[in-house]
């Protein structure tokens, strides 16, 4: 049972509730000779568990947070081409790190998000306002309508403009969409 303890006390968790830990774990290993009192290891090993708890609730508190102020970030800036470094050098967090919340939470790689992102903002740019296609395209972080087409078709199937004009009213009125 001590053998248990001391792996517990080296798993380094927080300093505050370690350092509590440690003074239990230490009032222990003074009565190792007498009769190990097991409501004592009981609540060390208690204590522990409510740490690491604790600790991972918060860390995962902390991180959706964190990740729900960058999404925002790059959902309100799409018209900018905003790379991983950038995020890093905004956020403070690692790229790795950014890529592996957007797996995590979004089930999708960064890249694939705002590409995603950009489409949803085009289509509904293209079915409820007036804008060009030009603007629309400028809206979206692309520099010409070129590439902005090209986009578009891989990610739809169809331009812009086809898609925009997909809309018409069929015989009995009712509007249909691609």
């Amino acid at each position: 049972m001590i053998e248990n303890l001391k792996k517990l006390s080296s798993c380094r968790v927080c300093p505050l509730f370690d350092d509590v830990f440690r003074k239990r774990f230490s009032m222990i290993k003074e009565n190792k000779k007498k009769q190990i009192d097991e409501q004592l290891v009981l609540q060390c090993c208690m204590l522990k568990t409510l740490i690491i708890f604790e600790n991972n609730y918060v860390v995962s508190s902390l991180e959706k947070t964190e990740f729900k102020s960058l999404v925002d970030y790059v959902i309100g800036n799409l018209d900018k081409q905003i790379k991983l470094e950038d995020l890093y050098k905004k956020f403070f967090i690692n790229t790795q790190a950014i890529e592996k919340m957007f797996n995590k939470y979004l089930n999708t790689t960064y890249k694939q998000y705002v590409k995603e992102q950009r489409f949803v903002l085009s289509k509904r740019a293209l079915l409820f306002t007036d804008m060009s296609v030009k603007e629309i395209a400028s809206k979206v972080g692309y520099s010409s309508t070129q590439s902005f087409s090209k986009f578009f078709k891989n990610m739809s199937g169809t331009t812009p403009l086809s898609f925009r004009y997909a809309i018409i009213d069929n015989e009995d009125g009712s509007e249909r969409t691609l």
